[in-house]
């Protein structure tokens, strides 16, 4: 029996657009300061449609459980500087849609991340409490790193 469940995350950050949504939008950037994230390769840059790659990551399940997944993710560029999509088979049966969302309003880039998992229902509930976890270190890290 597959489920899915939504995980909606909203920040605001204080930074140009163009570095924000270009540390989005180019995986490998995003992966310099994602927690998990170990490498990130090009597969394909299949432009204007998607660009593809793929993903190696480490992380303690459990707190002890070594788990070092490897998959590959399609980046969508729906709207410059307003919507990119990530798509991806994170695991044999589950699956990932990103939806990330920038609107600027006085300097400041108000952000919306939709993320959609679907697949077994305990996978699923255990792959949302692991990107929660690792979005509030994500975010932290943008902030230091590419903010005002």
């Amino acid at each position: 029996m597959a489920a899915k469940q939504t995980l909606t995350i909203k920040d605001d950050f204080k930074t140009d657009i163009g570095i924000l949504y270009d540390h989005f939008y180019d995986l490998r950037k995003y992966g310099q300061l994602h927690p998990y994230m170990k490498e990130v390769k090009l597969v394909s840059d299949n432009s204007p449609e998607f660009i593809e790659y793929e993903v190696c990551e480490e992380l303690k399940l459990l707190g002890f459980i070594k788990y070092c997944p490897n998959y590959k993710v399609k980046v969508f560029e729906k709207n410059k500087h307003q919507h990119i999509v990530y798509t991806s088979e994170v695991k044999k049966g589950v699956f990932l849609t990103i939806n990330l969302y920038f609107n600027e309003n006085s300097q400041v880039i108000h952000f919306r991340e939709d993320i959609d998992v679907s697949g077994n229902p305990i996978i699923v509930s255990v792959f949302l409490q692991i990107v929660k976890h690792a979005y509030n270190k994500l975010y932290h890290s943008m902030k230091q790193n590419l903010c005002r």
